[in-house]
């Protein structure tokens, strides 16, 4: 019985945590407008627009609010955005008759006319025109915009440059130019981590998989040389959290004393196991924790 009425009193509570939540919306109450949203740390919140009419605004989308003289995305004002032209696109994006914004940036579009969206997954916006190319709310120069592209959220490039989100990666060879996984990147000349080059790797062997970089000499933890690692044996497993070599195991770039690499296996969710013992993270699991 006691079973059954905590069960009731939990969902209960989730109904009423549901109904209790607002999602992204503005609200005019009197001579004031509000932007309010909803989080899952600190409940409902809601910020003022300073400036705004009441007696005018009206809500485009939940994230885009307009009165006869501003426009506001979210709680921000739009500097410059015109009320009477403005038109919203998906969330963070939106334009008028002379510009684009960004999360309530303008763009300062160079050739409003040729302005095209080339990609924006997980929020990220990469976008071009006939004479610059955009990343978010930057604006990068002098891009040979017929030959822009991107290649994932945060590298792009045209036929002379790649490009680290708006800045442009040094000695990259667009031509050549890979990203790899993570934080790893190469050409036929180099390998980078994050924008940082790897002197001492090979680019034309270099592999990554996760954190890991190896090549036929050296294995790299976050563009650090993995102390004691042997590349020529040396394995990403399943999950990633693990590596092991002919004779040792990692847990991200910790040795996991004691581990039997030969048996070793990698069973996801941060925990191991090898003929002798189970691990969890670097340590051997112990039913005492």
């Amino acid at each position: 019985m006691m079973k059954s009425f905590s069960f009731i009193a939990f969902l209960a509570a989730a109904v009423l945590l549901l109904v209790g939540c607002k999602g992204d919306n503005y609200e005019v109450r009197g001579d004031s407008v509000y932007f309010t949203w909803w989080t899952w740390s600190f409940g409902n919140q809601e910020q003022r627009l300073e400036g705004a009419d009441a007696g005018s605004f009206e809500q485009v989308t939940d994230w885009l609010g307009k009165d006869k003289n501003h426009v506001w995305y979210e709680a921000r004002m739009a500097e410059g955005c015109d009320p009477q032209t403005v038109k919203a696109l998906k969330k963070g994006l939106f334009y008028d008759k002379k510009d684009y914004y960004y999360e309530g940036a303008a763009l300062h579009v160079a050739d409003i006319a040729t302005f095209e969206v080339l990609d924006f997954s997980n929020d990220i916006l990469w976008a071009k025109d006939s004479k610059c190319a955009y990343y978010d709310s930057t604006r990068i120069d002098s891009v040979d915009a017929k030959t822009f592209e991107v290649i994932n959220s945060f590298y792009a490039r045209d036929s002379k440059h790649v490009y680290d989100r708006a800045k442009v990666l040094p000695l990259a060879d667009p031509e050549t130019f890979e990203y790899l996984h993570m934080l790893y990147l190469k050409d036929k000349n180099h390998v980078w981590y994050s924008d940082s080059i790897m002197p001492d790797a090979n680019a034309g062997e270099f592999k990554a998989q996760m954190d890991y970089g190896w090549d036929s000499k050296s294995v790299w933890y976050n563009g650090k040389i993995l102390k004691g690692a042997d590349p020529k044996t040396f394995e990403v497993l399943e999950s990633g959290y693990y590596a092991k070599d002919a004779k040792h195991v990692w847990y991200h770039d910790e040795l996991v004393k004691g581990a039997d690499a030969a048996s070793f296996k990698d069973d996801g969710q941060m925990e191991g196991h090898d003929k002798n013992q189970k691990y969890v993270c670097e340590r051997i699991y112990d039913l005492d924790d």
